[in-house]
């Protein structure tokens, strides 16, 4: 079976400017990743999708191809689903698509382990699934939460939750954001990533950590320096329902 890995990385991200080929530890967040992904000797060819020239210059510096990505899929509104599908129609024949693993790497993902990439393309193997990617376990029962109204008074999200204990009420996950594994048929079938035919591969409480802002690069960059201290790489696969 090929496995290659795919990294989405446009230029105009909005929250953290240029996030994507700024430094992270002394070295770019994407040349890190690009790095990374060849150490792991897990995937025949990375590539890099991008509609910019100097992502474009710095993933083929760190030993990654570029696949130019049109337009319409530079913006806000592409998903990851058509980005990493149209990579898919650009670098793989028909008689392909049954017979190569595409891993969707997102490239501001400096805690990514790729013990856990090897561990999801085994799942995919064996669990007749169409996608393997890593969630959490929300830290806060989401059936306890409530919205404050312009009046300041709360309105409860589940009325009868907030008398429960929290570790009465049903754990609930959320995707990671770190990766996606999946045949290339499949990204081009499916309308979604997340779905009753997806498995979910859990990380622990200090695998992963979404950077929005400032305050979480800084924090990302603390947790990049003392992450082999805190982290624990045992994990079990949850089906979707």
């Amino acid at each position: 079976m090929n496995v290659i890995a795919v990294i989405p990385a446009r230029g105009g991200s909005k929250r953290i400017a240029r996030k994507n080929i700024r430094d992270f530890a002394g070295v770019s967040m994407l040349a890190r990743t690009i790095i990374s992904a060849r150490e792991s000797e897990l995937f025949t060819n990375i590539l890099v999708t991008t509609e910019d020239s100097e992502i474009s210059d710095i993933a083929v510096a760190n030993g990654a191809k570029t696949i130019k990505r049109p337009d319409n899929l530079g913006d806000d509104y592409a998903t990851t689903l058509e980005v990493i599908s149209h990579s898919c129609t650009e670098i793989l024949e028909k008689n392909q698509l049954q017979k190569t693993i595409v891993c969707c790497i997102y490239p501001a993902t400096p805690l990514l382990n790729y013990l856990r990439v090897k561990q999801a393309i085994r799942i995919l193997l064996e669990g007749n699934c169409d996608f393997v990617f890593p969630v959490k376990k929300m830290e806060y029962a989401p059936q306890r939460s409530f919205k404050i109204q312009g009046s300041g008074r709360l309105q409860l999200t589940e009325d009868g939750a907030i008398k429960s204990r929290t570790q009465d009420l049903e754990p609930t996950y959320y995707d990671a954001g770190q990766f996606y594994v999946g045949l290339a048929s499949s990204w081009l079938s499916n309308e979604s990533l997340i779905s009753n035919n997806a498995i979910g591969l859990l990380l622990g409480k200090y695998e992963v950590i979404d950077i929005d802002d400032n305050e979480d690069w800084a924090y990302a960059q603390e947790l990049f320096s003392i992450r082999n201290k805190l982290t624990n790489y045992q994990s079990e696969p949850i089906k979707f329902s």
